[in-house]
């Protein structure tokens, strides 16, 4: 499964994504903490069927990669981070099945939590992430109640 996360256009037919013509994200590279497990290369470069501009995917092997990283480093049970992402998006940078504003990103923060909480923007994988891990750091996992009986 490959998830877009830069873009030269728009591209409709990427689901879960909202982007304006020209729009780019910051994201760039998931970076990985010292000693933490590497990406097995498999993120590649795609081409957009509208336009054919280059668009950088990211696959879930790499977003996985990333949260085991940064529980890690925070101390975080890397298993659960994993869990919460899997119920929460299967490890998707969509929208909630019922819109935008019930949850959004790999861990569907609602937007009064990220205004509150959070840092960055809510559809960059990474800050969803940074974020997530932020929130279980000073055990929030409450945020994630609706999905507990999949994660706990």
């Amino acid at each position: 499964m490959w998830t877009a996360y830069q873009v030269g256009s728009a591209i409709p037919f990427l689901k879960g994504l909202d982007f304006s013509p020209g729009e780019t994200s910051d994201f760039n590279d998931l970076p990985m903490r010292e000693g933490s497990v590497e990406s097995e290369g498999d993120s590649e470069m795609a081409l957009s069927e509208t336009d054919r501009s280059v668009i950088k995917v990211i696959s879930t092997t790499e977003i996985k990669n990333y949260i085991i990283s940064e529980a890690k480093y925070y101390d975080i049970d890397p298993e659960l981070a994993l869990r919460i992402a899997k119920a929460e998006s299967d490890f998707r940078n969509i929208c909630c099945y019922k819109g935008c504003e019930f949850g959004q990103g790999i861990y569907q923060f609602e937007p009064i939590t990220w205004e509150e909480q959070c840092e960055g923007e809510v559809d960059n994988i990474k800050n969803n992430i940074d974020c997530a891990i932020k929130l279980f750091s000073r055990d929030e996992y409450w945020r994630w109640n609706s999905s507990r009986s999949e994660w706990q």
